[in-house]
This record gives structure tokens, sequence and C-alpha cells, in this order.
């Protein structure tokens, strides 16, 4: 633990962090780093990864793999550095010996070094651990990214179009990792990190609107005079050239966040599905009439009755969860099935509300 306190003490801040400048910070690896970490660690936002893999592309074939004593270069540091975890120096301060760790009282077993977080220890015996004692996320990241959503008017928000694709070869569409070049149609204030979703317009449901499908997730890694480029992080259907681009969805849910019970709750209808389906399957996005306008917010739920005629309360037949939120309409994917009878048109009552 020593040898580690001073590894990392070794960091410095060059002069152009104070001065507020942007200016570069190297990063030597230690066992276990990985770009999603370091991108943690530096930016408080793993997701801006690439931005580390762009500067080092010489050194870092392969963004999956970096090896210990590598050094790496932290690019686009604006202002004193906030480091999480990691103790930072000026350069110019006295060097104070860390002190020594104490010796421990009984002699290591050899067997106990090196374990993973996999290790069970056999004398905690068998049992089983709750869930709930874990925070997770109510909805997923890739899920908001995945989803499809509705537009009911001629705006579809389309900020620009992936022009090409930057590695050479005969791909027709663009993989998690590669570069795309995305011209912009307006000077949008792209930075270096931004999240754009890319996406292509799908069936119409008729007197209702039409369905715009999200083909991937990128971050823009360099700013050039004729647009952006970006790489993919994640791809959910073929990218292809000509794919329309809009910023990412904002995504703010944090770990352990969920939605409360609620005695009385609004009504919503099921204006159609993203893909439609003689029965409609778990996973499948329902819109619905009521967004932003009315409060709606991601991660609250909707449920669907059967038999609840004037005079009966009826049972519960399905469960619908907010994905994604537009001014009056929202994306919500089925979540639960008891009777299979989703349908445009029916009435769903809000059960569970997010904030």
């Amino acid at each position: 633990m020593a040898r580690l306190k001073v590894a990392l003490a070794a960091l410095v801040i060059l002069p152009g962090f104070v001065s507020g400048q942007q200016s570069p910070l190297n990063h030597t690896v230690v066992r276990g780093e990985t770009l999603w970490g370091l991108a943690q660690r530096y930016y408080q936002d793993a997701f801006l990864w690439p931005r580390i893999w762009e500067a080092n592309r010489a050194a870092v074939v392969d963004p999956h793999l970096i090896f210990p004593a590598q050094a790496l270069v932290i690019p686009g540091l604006d202002g004193p550095v906030e480091v999480i975890g990691v103790m930072v120096e000026p350069r110019d301060a006295p060097r104070v010996d860390p002190e020594p760790e104490p010796e421990p009282e009984f002699e290591e077993d050899p067997r106990t070094r090196n374990r993973t977080v996999f290790y069970r220890d056999p004398d905690m015996g068998i049992g089983i651990s709750s869930a709930a004692q874990t925070p997770y996320l109510a909805v997923p990241r890739q899920t908001v990214y995945s989803s499809e959503w509705l537009v009911t008017d001629d705006d579809v928000g389309s900020v620009g179009t992936i022009d090409a694709f930057t590695e050479a070869g005969e791909l027709r569409t663009a993989l998690p990792y590669m570069r795309v070049q995305i011209g912009m149609d307006a000077d949008e204030g792209m930075a270096i990190g931004d999240r754009l979703q890319s996406f292509r317009p799908g069936r119409v449901i008729p007197g209702i609107g039409r369905v715009m499908t999200p083909t991937s997730v990128l971050t823009v890694t360099r700013i050039e005079e004729a647009g952006v480029v970006a790489v993919v992080l994640d791809a959910f259907d073929r990218v292809r050239e000509g794919d329309m681009v809009r910023p990412a969805p904002a995504f703010d849910l944090q770990p352990g966040d969920a939605p409360d019970l609620i005695t009385e709750g609004g009504t919503a209808r099921i204006l159609g599905f993203g893909e439609y389906h003689a029965i409609q399957n778990m996973g499948d996005i329902a819109f619905l009439d009521q967004g932003e306008a009315q409060g709606v917010t991601v991660g609250d739920e909707y449920i669907l009755y059967t038999g609840d005629t004037e005079g009966w309360s009826g049972d519960v037949a399905g469960r619908l969860q907010v994905v994604g939120t537009r001014e009056n309409t929202a994306s919500a994917r089925i979540v639960g099935i008891i009777s299979p009878i989703f349908a445009a048109g029916v009435t769903v009552h809000l059960d569970r509300k997010m904030r």
C-alpha cells in the first residue's frame, strides 16, 4: 500500500493547469486500470474514455488493453486538477516521505494474496444476499439510448448526418470504437466529450406520427471545420452513412433512484408501438400521449387493467416503464405481461412516480 501511495503522489500539476490553460497530464498505468476507470477518475465521467484513447492512439491500439508502466497522456484538463482518489502535488512542493505501514502482527497466509472480487470466504457459509442491498439503475442508460421515440410533427430534431466512416475498407456499417465523420447542419456548439445519438426515420403510424429508430450512441472526439469526428460507443442497429444525428437524451438517474407507489395517478393512452406485432412482447416500446409537459419522467411506471369496466375494479394485466420523454409523448417499454391486451387506444394508469 505504501508503494502505491508513493506512486500516486508522484503525479504533478503542470504550470498550465495553474494558469487555467489546457495542458495534458501524464499518467503511468498501474495494474488493474482501464481507460474507462481513468476517464471516471480524471473527468468524473467514464463515457469520456475515447478522449484519452484518441490522445494515445500511437501507443494504444486496442482500447481494451493498456498495460502497467505504460505512460498515457490525459488531455483537455482545464484549470486545477480534481482527481478522485489520487493525491496530486505541485511540482515545487517539498517531498514528504510517507509514513511506513506497521508490520503485520502475524505472518500473511500466501493463499490470501491476489484474491479477486469473486473470492468467497469458506467461513461465511452458504446463503442468499439481498439484491436490495446493491443500488442499481432503475432504467439502464443503454435502454434510454436504444429505445424508439415518436415524432408527431415535421421537426425530427436532427443536427447533422453521418457523412463517412474514417476507417478504410468495405464495411457498410460502423461498429463500436469506429470513428465517423459527422457533417453538422449548423454551428451547434459541439464540444469534445458530448454524446450524440444516430437514428433514422422508421415506419409511419397513420394519423399519429413517425417512429424514429436509434442506431448508435457516439461521443465527440475532435472538432473540424466541416463538422465533428465521433467514436461509436454502442450500436443498436446497422449504422449507415446518411443516418441522422441529434444530441443524446439527457440521463441523470443515479443508482438507487426508484419510483414511489402512488395512490392516485393520472392516465395515458397508448398511441402505438415502435414495432408492431400481433401480440406485443416484453421489451417492446409503446408510445404514450403524455410527456414532459404533463410531468412524465423517465422511470415512471404505468399499469394496464383488464376487466375495469364501470362498477368493476379490474385486474392488473401488464406494466410499462417510461424510458424516454418528449414534450407531449413518452416512450415506455413493456416490463410485465400478465394478459396480452396491449393495443393502440388502450388506457394505462400511472402506478409509480419517479420524482
